[in-house]
């Protein structure tokens, strides 16, 4: 079979844009091959893609070669309504299905894993978060009034309008304020009634003096204020300011509190508690641990526990590495070679793409023009270098043990297992042989499923 350059490319896109036929064969509504139904159950939330008028084989269809292949894992489907809803989670990820729905109007459709050997050595790990985190315990107690600032127990500034009083004078006397109580000049006539209360006739009242024809007083000052209940003088002034709390001194008609500022021994805990310095603030935990019984620590922060099957760091919880593979950072690889071939991949992508931007693609022995491949992929493996060298090692590159399948062969057969991540890469992989600024290669340096497209849970 000869291939021409254009079709190869036609292949390339649709694939990239997962409109390519060449999929997993679906039959029946009830008897979908490479789905698991349940019956009865579906995932609450995390729906992707929302499908109407439908039957379950339409839906498994969009979920394996539609527009959704790159991502779609399962979907739930409305017996009564012939709707469905895609997702790129699996029930295992979501802590479970739901099967207490009224009516039991949904079946769940799961795309089964690869039962073979991955055809990639590498998958991202699953993942999902978990929340930003708490700090252990609670905040340390401070005294009184006061609020933890982390290292310290502060008291902001306050101010009471308290306005003052005019002081009271004695009978007979104004207040004239700094000159004291005034009593003015006065005068008054002799008493007419002899021996009443011991004043003689023609007598002066008490506090008068005789002044001839009449009875005179002089004027008098005196500072003998006195104050209401609760306040007292503000010096000789005339006034009276009230009495202020504890703490709080008067000035200018109000009672005044300044910034307060204690000591990190000032803030203290419970006796069933011990006082601990977490993140820059005083704080007390429970001396039987920091964290509640659902939750784990990591970092100085508490956390939800992540569910069976994921390790929590931070605020992420990262799924298992699959049996009989090798951690591999954010990965799992299928070996330590693997995991160092694909970080080596994924760090000389990003390389050589600065390197073309600086040269202007001039550096990228890949630019051939594509007039030398015009005769399609033998041509191309004929004529390109680099291009042939690509499909004689691809068993070592894309392959899948002693049988695996070269580049050649998988643009040229429809019976190959592959996620759609694989498609993407390996057509991006194709592409890159004639792309010279290395971007295509960057991309399929990092397209990779997550390991739960090819390992059940």
């Amino acid at each position: 079979m000869k291939f021409n350059l254009p079709a190869v490319s036609f292949i390339m896109v649709a694939v990239l844009l997962g409109t390519t036929s060449a999929g997993r064969s679906l039959r029946g509504s009830n008897d979908i091959p490479n789905f698991d139904r349940t019956p009865n159950a579906a995932i609450s939330g995390y729906n992707r893609k929302h499908l109407s008028g439908v039957s379950p084989t339409d839906c498994a269809n969009e979920c394996t070669s539609g527009e959704s292949a790159s991502w779609c894992v399962s979907f739930d489907y409305d017996k009564d309504h012939n709707k469905c809803d895609l997702s790129d989670k699996r029930a295992n990820n979501v802590g479970g299905l739901k099967t207490n729905y009224a009516g039991n109007p949904y079946d769940h459709y799961s795309l089964q894993t690869n039962p073979d050997k991955p055809f990639a050595d590498f998958c991202w790990k699953d993942t999902y978060t978990r929340g930003p985190g708490r700090l252990p315990g609670r905040v340390a107690d401070c005294p009184s009034g006061y609020t933890n600032n982390g290292l310290t127990c502060g008291r902001g500034s306050d101010e009471i309008y308290s306005p003052s009083k005019t002081a009271t004078c004695p009978s007979g006397y104004v207040n004239h304020s700094v000159f004291g109580c005034h009593r003015p000049y006065s005068t008054a006539n002799k008493l007419d009634t002899c021996g009443i209360f011991n004043i003689p006739c023609g007598g002066c009242p008490r506090g008068y003096y005789d002044a001839g024809l009449f009875c005179a007083r002089d004027a008098h000052n005196t500072h003998a204020f006195t104050c209401p209940a609760g306040y007292s003088l503000i010096g000789d002034t005339g006034f009276c300011k009230p009495s202020c709390p504890a703490g709080y001194s008067y000035t200018l008609e109000s009672c005044h509190r300044p910034v307060s500022t204690l000591g990190y021994e000032s803030s203290g805990c419970k006796a069933n508690e011990e006082k601990i310095f977490s993140l820059f603030h005083s704080r007390c935990v429970p001396k039987t641990g920091s964290c509640n019984a659902n939750e784990e620590e990591d970092f100085g922060l508490c956390y939800p526990k992540c569910q069976p099957g994921y390790t929590g760091v931070g605020p992420v919880c990262w799924g298992d590495v699959p049996s009989d593979w090798v951690d591999c950072g954010m990965g799992a690889a299928s070996s330590d070679t693997e995991c160092a071939l694909a970080v080596t991949d994924q760090v000389m992508s990003v390389g050589e793409v600065a390197f073309n931007i600086a040269t202007a693609g001039s550096g990228s022995a890949a630019s051939q023009n594509f007039d030398t491949v015009t005769d399609g992929v033998r041509t191309a493996a004929k004529n390109n270098g680099k291009f042939k060298k690509a499909l004689e090692t691809s068993i070592e590159v894309y392959g899948k043990a002693a049988d695996s399948y070269s580049l050649y062969e998988i643009f040229t057969r429809d019976d190959i297992p592959m996620e759609p991540e694989d498609k993407v890469r390996a057509n991006l992989e194709l592409i890159s042989l004639f792309d010279p600024s290395g971007v295509t290669g960057l991309v399929a340096a990092y397209t990779y499923p997550t390991c739960s497209a090819y390992f059940t849970a």
